[in-house]
């Protein structure tokens, strides 16, 4: 049978060994087992074991004053009697073995829990961290496109070496852009320092391979028919 007392649920259960004997099993707040290795607190999940023997009616009979005569019993089979205790004696000790299979069992898993939890705790933070990281790269990477769209404007005002100041503050910012190398390799084009202007070309090549147009400016140089109006400013 089972209730729910309005704080928590119980269950109680009667199993038969025989016609006289019996084990009585209780389980109270059963919802709360997931708590079972916490201190004791009111409320707390609880079990009981019980063992019932019923005793032989006593048949009782009157005398003819009227007064109780003896008890009569019936005669006693005491192998039966034996069997039957020896049959109650082993399934409590059955009973109790799986009891503290389940409590090993329960620890085990609420074992396993804990390790989750601590694993799920270690997921969200190391997800907190990426979803930071990627939050700064992308400010960075802001900021550079920033400094290189007001390096563009210095580089057609004529201003160089403004524009190369613009252009190290990009790449302070993420040293990982193409084009912040291609714009530095125009400008020392611009300045006349054509070997600086080869490096940094070369440099922005081999991070974007597919970046056409350092390429033809590099053949261009390498067959001396660069012209400044073929450098490199978008």
């Amino acid at each position: 049978m089972g209730e729910f007392d309005g704080n928590g649920i119980n269950v109680g259960l009667r199993i038969p060994l025989t016609s006289d004997y019996r084990l009585n099993l209780g389980f109270t707040h059963i919802e709360k087992l997931p708590k079972w290795k916490e201190r004791y607190w009111e409320g707390h999940a609880g079990m009981t074991i019980g063992f019932e023997i019923t005793a032989p009616r006593v048949s009782m009979m009157k005398t003819p004053g009227g007064g109780p005569a003896p008890p009569i019993l019936g005669p006693i089979n005491m192998a039966e009697m034996d069997t039957t205790l020896m049959l109650a004696d082993y399934t409590v000790h059955t009973l109790r073995d799986s009891m503290g299979l389940m409590t090993n069992e329960m620890r085990n898993l609420m074992t396993r829990l804990s390790a989750m939890e601590q694993h799920s705790k270690f997921l969200e933070d190391s997800l907190k961290a990426i979803r930071l990281n990627t939050n700064v790269d992308e400010r960075k990477m802001n900021d550079a496109m920033r400094h290189l769209s007001r390096s563009l404007r210095y580089f057609y005002a004529g201003n160089y070496r403004t524009s190369l100041q613009e252009v190290e503050s990009a790449l302070e910012l993420n040293p990982n852009l193409a084009l912040a190398y291609a714009r530095r390799g125009s400008i020392y084009y611009k300045l006349g320092d054509i070997q600086r202007a080869t490096i940094n070309w070369n440099l922005a090549l081999r991070m974007d391979p597919e970046y056409d147009d350092v390429r033809n400016v590099l053949k261009a140089l390498h067959e001396n028919r660069l012209k400044s109006t073929s450098m490199i400013k978008d």
